[in-house]
């Protein structure tokens, strides 16, 4: 890829290519090449760190029930493959210390790793965010660095920079216009990174959130045209539920 070419990570693994959010995704998008992910990260009753993007398990493991009752002993052993392309094999929701642990089998070629912490009630933010933050801290400063901890919930990255984590950077995901307004406003956001909804980057919102220090990355970037639209815009990183897809339209192309 050119420099002018934005980084391109993977949403929930692979979403498009392979079961999302689950370990076996994870591992077959990594041994394909792709070294960059975006993940959601949610508390279990036993306070450990999972990786899942619903609240309940219906939809990804068929199974009823809140995620969050149950501990990290019994989340490891879901099939969460109901959803996505077909898969041969059981794909297991994974602890964040089994995704860690393959981003650092080749630290030096991940780019970018965006740790979305799910919203959630303000007692639960705050012990996942101190777990999180105690973990990444543990990171060597060649994979730290790559890493960016996202959410919705403004609290969040409240929470990580008064962690005091040398080298942890902190990102807003956005998706409501008022939102976004409120952030363009703002003299000096407390933030590295802005994760905008695809349909909200333009050229001038990415030039002037720029102008204030911030990093632009989107989601999520399926189709060719808005790759193409994106890129043109000036983002810093692309998040897409087809990365090896693109990965190939990229090296075609550049």
């Amino acid at each position: 890829m050119t420099q002018s070419t934005p980084i391109l990570i993977g949403h929930r693994g692979a979403r498009g290519e392979a079961p999302e959010n689950t370990l076996q995704g994870f591992e077959w998008a990594w041994r394909n090449g792709i070294h960059s992910f975006e993940f959601d990260l949610q508390l279990s009753s036993d306070n450990e760190i999972y990786i899942l993007h619903d609240e309940d398990l219906a939809r990804t493991c068929g199974v009823s029930g809140r995620a969050a009752d149950r501990t990290l002993a019994e989340l490891v052993t879901l099939d969460a493959r109901k959803v996505g392309p077909p898969w041969p094999v059981e794909c297991h929701i994974p602890a964040l210390k089994d995704v860690l642990d393959l981003l650092l089998q080749a630290p030096d070629s991940v780019e970018q790793v965006q740790l979305e912490v799910k919203s959630t009630d303000t007692n639960t933010l705050m012990r996942l965010c101190d777990q999180l933050t105690t973990m990444l801290g543990e990171l060597p400063p060649n994979l730290l660095e790559k890493c960016v901890v996202t959410s919705f919930h403004p609290l969040v990255p409240q929470l990580v920079q008064k962690a005091g984590v040398k080298g942890l950077r902190q990102g807003l995901a956005v998706e409501v216009e008022k939102v976004l307004q409120a952030l363009l406003k703002t003299p000096s956001p407390p933030y590295d990174i802005v994760a905008l909804n695809h349909q909200m980057v333009s050229r001038e919102v990415v030039d002037q959130l720029r102008a204030k220090g911030l990093a632009v990355s989107t989601w999520t970037v399926n189709a060719s045209q808005d790759w193409q639209r994106v890129c043109d815009a000036g983002v810093d990183s692309v998040i897409t539920d087809y990365p090896l897809r693109m990965q190939q339209i990229l090296q075609d192309r550049f």
